[in-house]
């Protein structure tokens, strides 16, 4: 039995299709981007993996609801439009989430070292521990950049179902990129630049 190179290809493609949707919800973007430009042909490389809806998860908190900073005052998550805003909702118990958290730490450390200034970062942990927990986890940790807000409990967002999420609004409010459950690097170079591109739309 013999095989044409498009015979080979399109088995390749058949058996590789799994694989790339595992790397979707896994969110290894560099392994699905590699596998879409190899197999599938294609190139839309400016407009993925960040500058599209694909894979982003319904859910996280309003604009009309309050959250909490390290001084006890309360914002309304509508005053922080007009910034691009990073939210991640974790936990102190998840084993990925200080993965996630450190490197959003570093992400605020690049955008403050190139004076970016119209990004919020804002990293909400679900569950009732009290603020000074809050503030050991991130030592622990050596969370040094970012904002300190109080817990919120899990009824506030029911809808996100894992931990770390990771939601991504632009300067109007609007969803541009959504991960749940993965580990993913919000200090890559490839966030990073997509961040600052955000931000220059604003």
């Amino acid at each position: 039995m013999s095989f044409s190179k498009s015979n080979l290809l399109n088995y390749i493609k058949y058996f590789a299709l799994p694989i790339v949707l595992a790397c979707g919800f896994s969110c290894d973007v560099h392994a699905y981007e590699w596998f879409r430009k190899k197999f599938f042909e294609i190139t839309d490389k400016e407009q993925y993996p960040y500058e599209n809806n694909w894979g982003y998860i319904k859910g996280g908190l309003s604009f009309d609801e309050i959250v909490f900073d390290e001084q006890g005052k309360g914002h309304l998550m509508k005053e922080f439009k007009g910034n691009v805003i990073v939210m991640l909702f974790t936990t102190t118990w998840c084993p990925n989430c200080p993965n996630v958290l450190q490197s959003l730490d570093k992400l605020a450390d690049k955008l403050n070292e190139l004076k970016v200034r119209n990004v919020k970062i804002i990293a909400l942990n679900i569950g009732k521990e009290n603020l000074n927990a809050v503030r050991i986890h991130y030592k622990a940790h050596n969370i040094q950049t970012l904002d300190v807000y109080q817990s919120i409990p899990a009824q506030k967002v029911k809808n996100i179902n894992s931990v770390p999420t990771c939601l991504v609004f632009d300067g109007n409010g609007e969803p541009k990129w959504g991960c749940s459950g993965g580990d993913v690097d919000c200090s890559s170079t490839e966030f990073v630049e997509f961040i600052i591109r955000l931000s220059k739309k604003v």
